[in-house]
């Protein structure tokens, strides 16, 4: 519960601090900041389904914050975007009809993919380009399969696991 009131506690204060005071010279960096907090509170240990769907929802709100002032196109990568909703919302629903939890299994290769987005979404802010994308979108196809397989193989929820290799390893 302490992480869900820290992100909302973050994005209110960063939303009053930046369109009431009017301080958006400084935005790309309290926002840089802000999704830098919010991938630390990511890589902590949670199995708290009301922390682990705030960390859900922490990720799409600061992008449309993002979107809010950069006012780049929707459409320059939403293609990379919906397919990877697709994909992490079926491990996620794979995740929870398997064992009955809301905090998806994790590995190493997911964590590198959360950074990922961080660094995306970072030179979004900063300096509206697209370099990230291809290593944002493939990085997250390839975990997103991983985790499926990892969901698949394994008998009993872990929320972290190394890698499927980890997973066939110890299973024989």
């Amino acid at each position: 519960m302490t992480k869900l009131i820290i992100r909302f506690f973050l994005i209110l204060t960063t939303s009053v601090i930046l369109f009431k005071f009017n301080y958006l010279n400084y935005y790309d960096l309290i926002i840089a900041t802000l999704l830098l907090i919010g991938l630390i509170l990511n890589y902590r240990k949670n199995e708290n389904v009301a922390e682990v769907i705030s960390n859900y929802f922490y990720w799409p709100i600061m992008m449309y914050v993002i979107f809010l002032h950069t006012k780049i196109s929707l459409f320059s990568f939403i293609d990379a975007f919906l397919i990877l909703l697709c994909f992490k919302t079926l491990v996620l629903f794979l995740n929870y009809f398997k064992y009955k939890k809301v905090a998806v299994v994790s590995s190493y290769l997911s964590k590198i993919w959360i950074f990922v987005f961080y660094l995306y979404l970072t030179e979004i802010i900063i300096n509206s380009t697209h370099g990230f994308k291809s290593l944002f979108y493939d990085i997250g196809i390839i975990s997103s399969i991983e985790t499926i397989l990892i969901i698949l193989k394994n008998r009993e929820w872990k929320l972290n696991t190394f890698s499927i290799w980890d997973v066939k390893l110890k299973h024989k």
